[in-house]
């Protein structure tokens, strides 16, 4: 496979990890912090609103702004990516032609998100 083809699939099985963590049916642990009562922990489902409910704080709106659902809209966008970058390769072992050289950085600046994972190549850096 080439340089282009393995980070492809790198992505791929990030974009893969990142789906199936939020698809766990799971409840996770939000601790609601409140002025007369203190912090405590509550088990919270997916809800936005009850996120920004529990934690009245700049996390809150940071934890409720990962909503699941747009999650996973944003990670089919990457792959749809993926997708138009893998069509237009010109099957030499990177990307040659204008738009498919365009099409490689912009798949270079999405990976380098995953830099820490051990499987990263730093010559995938943009």
């Amino acid at each position: 496979m080439s340089d282009t083809g393995d980070m492809i699939a790198f992505y791929r099985e990030r974009l893969d990890e990142e789906a199936a963590a939020i698809e766990a049916p799971e409840t996770w642990t939000a601790f609601e912090e409140n002025e007369q009562t203190g912090t405590r922990r509550v088990d919270v489902d997916y809800s936005i609103e009850r996120v920004t409910a529990c934690t009245l704080s700049w996390r809150g709106e940071h934890i409720a702004r990962q909503d699941p659902a747009r999650t996973l809209k944003r990670i089919e966008a990457q792959r749809e990516v993926i997708r138009l970058a893998e069509r237009a390769h010109d099957f030499a072992p990177t990307f040659t032609s204008g738009f498919g050289a365009a099409m490689e950085q912009a798949l270079r600046l999405f990976v380098v998100a995953y830099d820490g994972h051990p499987d990263y190549r730093a010559v995938w850096r943009p």
